[in-house]
């Protein structure tokens, strides 16, 4: 039997209208497209079906044509604007089964605040995040400030703030505010059937623009110290109790902050595909799609190399696995 399963991006699909579409966004939703058609396609009795191309304002009647028939979706979309949500709401109608993150998960993931408090909640290390400008003394002074949309996605609308002064200038309605915590950015993803049943892939390490910490690419793996990567291990089963129903493929962004401890703390969690699979898929041999699908009993094999990409998927610097460059 066949299994007809929809591949869709839907930036690239037209679902952001023409002059609203980041540069960053289409550059990476085509990489990650083009990644997980190919992956599909090549399981064995699976046809992949694609999105046809339009406008946004056409996008869920294409979208729910394109459902037709299948029996599954893996839809790569951004969480802002409650366009994941509304991705998986019209899936769900369809009852063709999604490839992703419960409703409740991604609502939970959207709302960086929300997200924040619940992290906090639950004893998960996290980047203190308020709504407004931080009176005095409430944060150690580092000098520095992140400001960035409440409800978005990747780099966009982050503001790194050497001043403090100008913090309460630059907050707009719907921004959140954090200390800049030094360290080395990461990450690490995961494909998820359940909360007792997962694969924790390498940790990443994430290359962030100095000034914008826009994303320019990653290295698999980083490597980490024995105290890290058990405090990464305990933190992610940990999050998975905390924040139900997150499922096929999760990725989970990261500091390692300067000096010890070596503990890891929780920036986002992305309830969706993200650009690491570009670089998981490459590390090997087998098929990522197929966990991401049905699963498997056997564990992922990786080739003794690292992976070096950039935001279009485009490998960099490919070689033995080793030490990674410090973070400025």
């Amino acid at each position: 039997m066949t299994v007809r399963v929809l591949v869709a991006e839907y930036v690239t699909a037209g679902g952001l209208p023409s002059n609203e579409v980041p540069e960053s966004l289409a550059t990476e939703g085509r990489a990650m497209l083009e990644a997980v058609r190919t992956d599909f396609a090549a399981l064995p009795r699976t046809t992949v079906v694609e999105l046809s191309p339009g406008s946004s304002e056409d996008f869920d009647a294409r979208f729910q044509s394109a459902l037709h028939d299948c029996d599954a979706a893996l839809v790569v979309a951004p969480e802002f604007d409650g366009i994941l949500q509304r991705c998986h709401e019209l899936v769900a109608r369809s009852r063709v089964r999604w490839l992703g993150c419960d409703a409740e998960a991604i609502d939970s993931c959207t709302d960086k605040l929300r997200l924040h408090d619940r992290l906090v909640c639950h004893g998960i290390p996290t980047i203190p995040t308020l709504a407004g400008e931080p009176d005095a003394g409430t944060w150690p002074d580092s000098g520095r400030f992140v400001v960035k949309p409440r409800d978005g996605a990747g780099s966009g609308g982050i503001r790194v703030l050497d001043d403090p002064r100008v913090v309460a200038a630059a907050l707009t309605t719907g921004d959140v505010v954090q200390p800049f915590v030094a360290g080395t950015p990461g990450s690490v993803s995961l494909i998820v059937r359940s909360s007792d049943d997962f694969d924790v892939l390498p940790v990443a390490r994430q290359r962030l623009a100095a000034e914008t910490l826009a994303y320019e690419g990653g290295r698999i793996p980083l490597p980490l110290d024995a105290e890290a990567e058990r405090a990464t291990q305990h933190l992610v089963r940990h999050l998975l109790q905390t924040i139900p129903g997150l499922r096929g493929f999760v990725g989970i962004d990261l500091l390692f902050p300067s000096g010890a401890p070596r503990q890891p703390v929780v920036v986002e969690v992305n309830p969706r595909l993200t650009t690491s699979y570009l670089g998981h898929r490459r590390r090997t041999r087998q098929n990522l799609a197929a966990r991401l699908f049905d699963g498997s009993e056997a564990p992922v094999r990786w080739r003794d190399e690292t992976i070096e990409f950039d935001p279009a998927g485009v490998e960099v610097s490919p070689g033995p696995v080793g030490r990674s460059k410090s973070c400025r």
